[in-house]
């Protein structure tokens, strides 16, 4: 015979299975937080932000996130905002502006924000995934009351923190960190716990919340 029989295999109508993208969500709770919200009033021009979790520290976070996806590779850039009132009394509730990494709880970070019982403005950092997060300072404000600005160079993982007291006032630093960033995008926005899982706290902000420029 000048032939030989080699095996055929037939195609398969079933399909392959492959692992979905994550989603991205404008609102999340992160690190297993009771659900926020967040609501803006137009007639005012306030965002009211309540929120639950038990903090932003350490090496793993839980808190009410309301943010953007802003690409890695997109150049130098602030996020902005004003905290118009703070209304909690626990040592450990936070509000204030974030850039991280991704949506995990240990997700490396900057975060800018009054915080605890009338503390003033805290600037802390996580500089790698599940590394241990970083105090650098807290200022004292009146009234949990301040303009707050985190300044990202281009091309490089250092954060600068900003803050002032009223709008027409030059910025302050507070602060500058290297955060190590290893996805293609970052996740920018408002950041808000109450310090404890049970218990919500309130955080009010001029605008829509925060602006990138």
């Amino acid at each position: 015979n000048d032939y030989t029989v080699e095996a055929y295999n037939f195609p398969t109508s079933a399909p392959s299975i492959s692992t979905a993208p994550t989603a991205w969500d404008p609102t999340v709770e992160i690190g297993g937080a009771k659900a926020g919200n967040y609501n803006y009033n137009e007639d005012n021009g306030i965002s009211y932000y309540q929120a639950y979790g038990t903090g932003i520290w350490g090496s793993s976070d839980s808190f009410f996130f309301h943010n953007v996806q802003k690409a890695t590779d997109d150049g130098a850039f602030d996020v902005i905002t004003c905290t118009n009132y703070f209304h909690t009394g626990y040592t450990y509730a936070k509000g204030g502006i974030m850039i991280r990494d991704s949506n995990d709880p240990d997700a490396a970070h900057a975060f800018l924000g009054v915080s605890g019982y009338y503390a003033g403005v805290t600037f802390q950092t996580r500089a790698t995934t599940g590394a241990t997060t970083v105090h650098h300072q807290t200022n004292w404000v009146p009234h949990h009351r301040a303009w707050i600005k985190l300044s990202k160079l281009a091309d490089s993982g250092v954060i600068t923190a900003y803050y002032k007291i009223n709008e027409d006032d030059e910025w302050m630093e507070i602060g500058s960190a290297d955060t190590a960033f290893t996805g293609h995008s970052l996740q920018v926005g408002t950041a808000i716990t109450s310090g404890d899982p049970n218990r919500n706290g309130r955080v009010d902000f001029q605008s829509k919340g925060f602006e990138i420029v």
